[in-house]
């Protein structure tokens, strides 16, 4: 979450869970990778004022959810993996825990997102909270770790799908009145260069 979203103000792991019920994070992670689909300016109390003032998420900070969820699915995140918008809204975020690790890994091999660092060893909890939590987990019917990567592969675009993506953006090129810019190289084209592109990747 820090390197997504470039800030410190990341409440500590054992606080994370509940701050998750007002949808703000999650918000600003899905402009992260799907910033047409999740503006930083529709995202609500995104100073998490409202939020600190009642204690409590309301009602609208649903909405934050909702947008965050939406964003995922369009990742093509498989659909098991996003938890139910009133489980994160009521703190029951364990599931939401676990999809934000699969949400990390899927934007990773879409080269969407920053790879996943070995914090073993690095984070420390107190023996009440690791007991509480494996308590907690013992019954959850969340998938193993282990199990993450055979989903996720799923779900990867196929050779089909990249070339349709790419005839896409062609077109999408083509169609510009100005300039266009390939996503994937940074580099800007007019017309003329963008056949001229074309016909290298047709060769």
């Amino acid at each position: 979450l820090v390197e997504c979203l470039r800030t410190t103000d990341i409440p500590e792991e054992i606080q994370l869970e509940q701050n998750l019920s007002n949808g703000v994070l999650l918000a600003r992670l899905a402009n992260f990778f799907a910033p047409d689909m999740v503006p930083l300016n529709k995202i609500f109390d995104f100073d998490q004022s409202r939020y600190k003032k009642d204690g409590k998420p309301c009602y609208r900070h649903t909405d934050n959810i909702v947008m965050w969820a939406g964003a995922a699915r369009a990742m093509r995140l498989p659909e098991v993996l996003i938890p139910e918008t009133v489980d994160i809204y009521e703190g029951r975020n364990i599931n939401t825990i676990f999809c934000l690790y699969a949400l990390a890994l899927h934007l990773f091999r879409l080269r969407r997102g920053p790879p996943i660092r070995l914090q073993a060893g690095n984070a420390q909890f107190p023996e009440s909270v690791m007991e509480e939590m494996h308590e907690r987990l013992k019954d959850s019917d969340i998938p193993a770790f282990g199990e993450l990567s055979g989903m996720l592969d799923t779900t990867m675009p196929s050779d089909k799908d990249a070339h349709s993506m790419a005839i896409y953006k062609i077109n999408k090129a083509l169609n510009s009145k100005v300039t266009s810019q390939c996503p994937q190289k940074g580099i800007k084209f007019s017309r003329m260069h963008t056949f001229q592109y074309l016909q290298q990747y047709l060769d």
